[in-house]
């Protein structure tokens, strides 16, 4: 450096390439971010209702694999007031759509949903699956059936035979967050939840994936 000028510019320039850099990144406490979590849960419930009045209590299909490629949140996103309610602060995916300009509406994008969908509640389209009861209606325990959870994505579904290895997102201090068919959420491990098909001794609970009247 010739003199103390040029360096202090360069110091300048790098101190605000920093901040450009890493300026839309915040840490969030772990309360903030379950608040926040299931604030955007029971949004997507409250979507979920609008799309079952208008669908003949059917609810939106997890994944459409005929022809195209569809997944339930395109299916109810015309129900959804704020696109970030797709997100999770602290999840896999979310995360990149709470560092976005704040200025601007929150476009929807796939890349950025968080959850999942229980892959037994609502018929796929695949065959054997126009026979399941995958109506509100049907739920025999509305208080007790999963509905969406923490995924980590892409399919953006949540299956009990896999859902600790694959789907189950463990975000919120080793625990994740989940929507019940009535509306409530609950947070959940490995030890609370149990599998459909046990693994290691945890729990067999299918009642919280299947319970059909």
């Amino acid at each position: 450096m010739r003199n103390w000028k040029e360096l202090a510019i360069v110091l300048l320039l790098t101190g605000i390439c920093a901040v450009l850099a890493g300026g839309g990144r915040r840490r969030w406490t772990a309360q903030e971010a379950q608040t926040i979590c299931t604030s955007h849960l029971r949004d997507l419930h409250a979507a979920i209702q609008l799309y079952l009045a208008d669908n003949d209590d059917w609810y939106p299909p997890s994944i459409i694999r005929k022809s195209r490629w569809v997944y339930w949140p395109q299916l109810i996103n015309r129900y959804v007031g704020d696109q970030l309610s797709f997100s999770c602060p602290v999840g896999k995916r979310g995360p990149q759509a709470f560092e976005e300009d704040d200025l601007l509406p929150h476009a929807y994008s796939g890349h950025y949903v968080s959850y999942g969908m229980n892959y037994y509640l609502s018929s796929s389209g695949e065959k054997g699956h126009e026979k399941w009861p995958a109506r509100a209606r049907n739920v025999a325990h509305p208080s007790y059936v999963i509905t969406l959870g923490d995924s980590k994505g892409p399919n953006h579904q949540l299956r009990p035979t896999s859902c600790w290895g694959q789907d189950y997102s463990p975000v919120h201090e080793n625990s994740a967050n989940f929507l019940l068919a009535d509306g409530h959420t609950e947070s959940h491990n490995q030890d609370t939840l149990g599998l459909h098909s046990p693994i290691k001794g945890w729990k067999r609970d299918p009642l919280r994936w299947q319970d059909w009247k």
